[in-house]
């Protein structure tokens, strides 16, 4: 039954379900014990940093069914591949909902009224946008029967409930105050959509040929990998280096410069490491779960991080202007950058064991690739990240030598780089590997005639 189920259903739609299981679960009980306290002024940096977490596991999971009705629609023919394509382009214009989410969040807030219409109407075309897609696989799935019809049947009426209008979504739930009761159902509803969307991708994807071994796809994206870890070092070195110079030659300009350039070249790199792990998922003799796993939580870091690094900019940049951020918008934003302190580095770590775990995986099936052991770059990254956590959380309130301050933040800058690196040292030898005793994994060769007779 396992075997069918990992046949059947794309690993990006398995990663989707299980991280909407338990993501949105904690954040719909901690949004309701928050409530629940009936002390805004307590919780407000709490509620900053749930918005914070769930705004990156809103986009990260909605990109995820979107990569899997993508693969879905692939492997079916005909009338059926035309449905899924529509679905996966419906699911993919619901990215735009997010993203917008997180602009008017964190980059640029409107004003109120336009933030009312923008809400409304930005409701209602998701709603349609997700109804049309669940369509198109409820059109598919009455081609298998009476059980397809079920299937499609009950996915549109929990995208209904779960993706609601907002006349729906008044029915739905108690009125205020009732905190944990509407948490119980929200939770109800949500479970529901998961198991009836499981549900029909699996039926849909029954009998159908899984994805094929490229391992070219695999070396690519290892690669990508390895290569956007190396420029993570490089920038980081670069930006503490210029720090230290603007500090000493006492100069706001390059300070300002560095301070917009810097999480932006970041950014960059965690872009490429996503699109590595995503790209190495493609190959279906892989560890494709894991991959896709590894790519799902360095894309929830990789958001949540970039949201707090435009949040600390425009807080530094208010200062430096003396702009026009009020007290509320300029408390908001410093709550949101430095939010979520411990979660966002573990599930990051978590993300680079998994890569770690799945590098192993791959030379536990070809011996004679000899990559760099996983097991000692595992070692420095979990290393490198509690002494960066106690850094942060204990000898900034119990050191008081500057000397003894600066010499433990270069040991744990020392101990991440050498971690960093190790994780690209794996990705590259991997793949170097392949490129030598596995002809298959290179790209294909092409003749070129350069004589212009």
């Amino acid at each position: 039954m396992i075997d069918r189920l990992r046949t059947s259903i794309p690993p990006a739609i398995i990663a989707a379900l299980a991280i909407a299981l338990v993501g949105d679960s904690a954040a719909t009980l901690y949004e309701a014990h928050l409530l629940s306290t009936r002390d805004f002024s307590a919780t407000r940096g709490a509620f900053d940093a749930l918005n914070l977490g769930a705004l990156a596991l809103w986009l990260t999971v909605t990109l995820l069914i979107a990569l899997g009705l993508g693969e879905l629609s692939g492997r079916l023919r005909g009338g059926a591949q035309t449905l899924m394509v529509l679905a996966t382009a419906v699911a993919a214009m619901a990215l735009a909902r997010p993203l917008m989410a997180i602009y008017v969040t964190y980059v640029d807030r409107p004003d109120g009224k336009w933030l009312r219409d923008y809400y409304l109407w930005s409701g209602r075309v998701s709603a349609v946008l997700w109804l049309a897609s669940a369509g198109c696989m409820a059109a598919v799935l009455a081609r298998r029967g009476p059980i397809g019809i079920a299937v499609g049947a009950a996915l549109i009426v929990a995208t209904a409930i779960d993706h609601p209008f907002r006349t729906v979504a008044g029915w739905l739930t108690f009125d205020h105050g009732h905190a944990w009761a509407n948490a119980v159902l929200d939770l109800i509803y949500q479970w529901a959509y998961v198991a009836a969307l499981g549900a029909a991708v699996y039926l849909i994807g029954q009998g159908t040929s899984p994805a094929p071994a490229e391992p070219v796809r695999l070396v690519a994206g290892l690669e990508r990998i390895g290569t956007a870890l190396v420029a993570r070092v490089v920038i980081a070195i670069g930006v503490a280096t210029f720090t230290l110079m603007a500090i000493g030659a006492k100069s706001p300009g390059l300070g300002k410069l560095l301070v917009t350039v810097g999480p932006v070249a970041l950014l960059a790199t965690a872009i490429a490491q996503v699109s590595g792990l995503f790209t190495a998922a493609r190959d279906g003799a892989g560890p494709r779960l894991r991959l896709i796993g590894a790519g799902a939580l360095t894309l929830w870091t990789m958001t949540a991080t970039a949201c707090q690094a435009v949040a600390a900019y425009r807080v530094a940049r208010d200062r430096w202007s003396r702009g026009d951020l009020d007290s509320w918008e300029r408390d908001r934003l410093e709550a949101a950058a430095s939010a979520l302190p411990n979660l966002i580095p573990l599930v990051g770590l978590a993300g680079l064991l998994l890569l770690l775990s799945a590098i192993a995986s791959v030379r536990a099936r070809r011996p004679a690739v000899a990559a760099a052991t996983p097991g000692s770059a595992a070692a420095w990254v979990v290393g490198g990240t509690l002494a960066a956590l106690f850094l942060q959380r204990y000898a900034l309130r119990n050191i008081h030598d500057v000397g003894e301050f600066v010499m433990l933040t270069l040991l744990v800058a020392t101990a991440n780089v050498i971690a960093t690196i190790a994780v690209a040292r794996c990705c590259h030898q991997t793949a170097w590997a392949f490129r030598t005793l596995d002809p298959d994994a290179l790209p294909p060769a092409r003749l070129v005639d350069r004589n212009p007779m």
